[in-house]
């Protein structure tokens, strides 16, 4: 979020600064030849803001629930069903590819529909609560066992509970 108003201050900044160097009309024709404007357009600043800035920003990426997890005080926590299985249910937006993390290896790829719901079910038989996060990110492979989620475009901390 810092990033997006960088570039609208700094255009601000800019355009209040070249405002202000500008030179009164004086008589004295040899300092108004030495004070030429150097300072850029702010279209042309805006044009390099957002060239630079583009290259570094990822799509904002949102993970939602909507079935098989409830919030609490520490994240979301999955319950198994009267079977002792797990069906977690929910969507994306602004990526195409959701995976299942467990400490830092990425588990498996979560099938997306074409709308990006998913359903994602585990069989039970857990002996103790599991911690997985569920990470919409385009960059990760199955099998990569060296994800930072502090990277990575969005994660949600699940914790399967046993009953």
């Amino acid at each position: 979020m810092l990033k997006r108003l960088i570039g609208p201050l700094a255009v601000i900044s800019l355009s209040l600064f070249a405002c202000g160097n500008e030179e009164a009309d004086s008589p004295n024709e040899e300092t108004a030849e030495s004070t030429e404007s150097t300072v850029a357009s702010p279209d042309e600043i805006m044009n390099q803001i957002t060239e630079s800035s583009s290259e570094d920003e990822r799509p904002s990426v949102s993970l939602d629930f909507n079935t098989g997890v409830e919030w609490t005080d520490e994240g979301y926590t999955a319950l198994p069903s009267e079977d002792g299985s797990y069906a977690v249910t929910g969507y994306i937006e602004g990526g195409d590819k959701l995976f299942l993390v467990q400490d830092g290896e990425v588990m498996e790829e979560i099938p997306l529909t074409d709308t990006l719901d998913f359903e994602y079910t585990m069989e039970g038989g857990l002996s103790e609560n599991q911690v997985y996060y569920f990470v919409a990110d385009d960059r990760l492979e199955v099998g990569q066992t060296d994800v930072n989620l502090d990277d990575a475009d969005r994660a949600e901390k699940v914790t399967f509970a046993v009953e």
